[in-house]
């Protein structure tokens, strides 16, 4: 039987290393639920940000068929009037009221 035991080697012998299994098991667990939360996070992400994006360009699109006219009201604010043809009036379910008829009376 050696005189040195397995938890110190005798001088001059290097040690072998002890496997860290802690560090291995729990890499081995948060590491792929990293990666998971990541990339469910990620889709979300760009989900949100390709519907954002399409309402964006909805919205312009929709400013420059149509842009607004600004008028300055009597007490000085600032308002935005949106024109409309009448097709476009009575797609929206506004109809216009009717012009006044010439020689009727």
């Amino acid at each position: 039987m050696s005189v040195h035991s397995e938890a110190h080697p005798p001088p001059g012998e290097a040690a072998k290393p002890r496997p860290r299994w802690g560090l291995v098991i729990r890499a081995l667990i948060y590491l792929p639920l990293l990666a998971f939360f990541g990339w469910r996070a990620y889709e979300r992400f760009a989900n949100e940000r390709q519907i954002a994006d399409d309402n964006f360009r909805a919205s312009v699109d929709q400013w420059l068929k149509h842009p607004p006219r600004t008028i300055i009201m009597p007490n000085g604010e600032a308002m935005p009037v949106l024109e409309l043809t009448e097709q476009e009036a009575k797609d929206m379910g506004l109809l216009p009221e009717p012009a006044p008829q010439e020689g009727v009376k």
